[in-house]
């Protein structure tokens, strides 16, 4: 594929580059995940275990890290999103 750009080359790359830690891995590492996936699906629900162990608003944002996260590795996605939002 030929990039006529450093930015559709740097859109290119972003899924291989190295990550460090981000709010959305420890987000997935407290169990999250079924939080967003939830979300996704719009399904409010809180898992009770959750809301036993963590704050409502810790939880509520570690979900909206994890769709933020999977959002901007989707290249295809966030083209839409952009051009919807323009």
């Amino acid at each position: 594929m030929n990039s006529n750009n450093i930015k559709e080359v740097e859109e290119l790359y972003k899924p291989y580059k190295t990550k460090k830690k981000t709010l959305a891995m420890l987000a997935i590492e407290k169990g999250f995940q079924i939080v967003a996936d939830n979300f996704k699906k719009n399904i409010s629900k809180i898992p009770d275990n959750f809301l036993a162990k963590y704050d409502s608003t810790e939880i509520l944002e570690g979900a909206s890290q994890i769709i933020s996260a999977e959002i901007s590795a989707n290249m295809n996605l966030r083209h839409a999103l952009r051009d919807d939002l323009q």
